[in-house]
């Protein structure tokens, strides 16, 4: 397991354990299995071939965000009994808009057109880390920030796809983020939809910075390929961590939400 980051830090080639180590990764994966009713699995060591050497444009990036902090302040607050919020719900039923923590970047370290996109179906936490991340990727003074919102075509054969909202809708929702996160960037930021895998950084040479989940790492590496067979330069791909056990998907939503629908249906028949 190996991993890279702008310091020397805890995600720096970690060979076992420590946070972004193989262990810790296994020990979250193994949380979710379990959760699902699945079998644990083991970790194997080997030693990684010369090709599969993290690129030079990608940029991991530590994240400080710790969802239990989060529970344990919602606990504080009276939200449920001290130690006995359930983070998976918490993530599911958070709808707030103010800024995320964790990652920033240095001022030296700003860029001029950043794009990021997604399905933004229920703006959940991993929504809003990306944008946060986007928002404070973008030079303030001069640069632009380009959010791709998947249209409704792209999704007709996602799992669930009926849960999914509108275009429209989704799109309102990551502009009411924004706006409420950056006010500033109002007048350089655009929310649009996209059709196809690469969005505007695929026709645009500007581009220099793509915000990613490391579940979407390939995609930014394939978008990079594209760009190069065109003659535009790479992009730098920020990619958040995501080891946590409790960082939960789209899909993962939308089967909650499908199963909770259920059971209600099944409650109202009941006598």
């Amino acid at each position: 397991w190996h991993s890279i980051a702008p310091s020397s830090n805890k995600y720096l080639n970690k060979s076992g354990g420590g946070w972004g180590g193989l262990t810790a990764h296994c020990d979250a994966v193994n949380a979710d299995r379990s959760g699902h009713g699945l079998e644990p699995i083991e970790a194997l060591l080997v030693n990684a071939p010369t090709s599969s050497a993290p690129s030079t444009d990608v940029i991991f990036l530590e994240d400080e965000t710790d969802l239990e902090n989060k529970a344990s302040a919602h606990d504080e607050l009276g939200g449920s009994e001290a130690g006995n919020t359930n983070t998976d719900e918490l993530l599911e039923n958070d709808n707030s808009l103010g800024i995320l923590g964790g990652v920033r970047m240095e001022d030296s370290s700003l860029f001029e057109a950043v794009a990021v996109g997604g399905t933004f179906d229920g703006l959940h936490f991993g929504h809003r880390k990306l944008l946060t991340l986007a928002v404070s990727s973008v030079d303030p003074n001069t640069g632009k920030l380009v959010v791709g919102v998947t249209s409704d075509e792209m999704l007709k054969n996602k799992e669930l796809s009926s849960l999914i909202p509108p275009i429209d809708e989704r799109i309102k929702g990551v502009k009411k983020f924004l706006d409420n996160l950056a006010p500033g960037l109002k007048n350089t930021r655009k929310v649009i939809a996209i059709d196809n895998a690469f969005g505007p950084p695929g026709r645009d040479p500007d581009f220099d910075a793509l915000v990613l989940s490391h579940e979407t790492l390939k995609n930014g590496l394939n978008l990079n390929e594209f760009r190069a067979y065109k003659g535009f330069p790479p992009m730098k791909l920020l990619c958040t961590q995501r080891t946590e056990p409790n960082s939960m998907s789209s899909t993962a939503l939308r089967r909650m939400k499908k199963r909770k629908k259920d059971d209600d249906d099944t409650n109202f028949y009941m006598i």
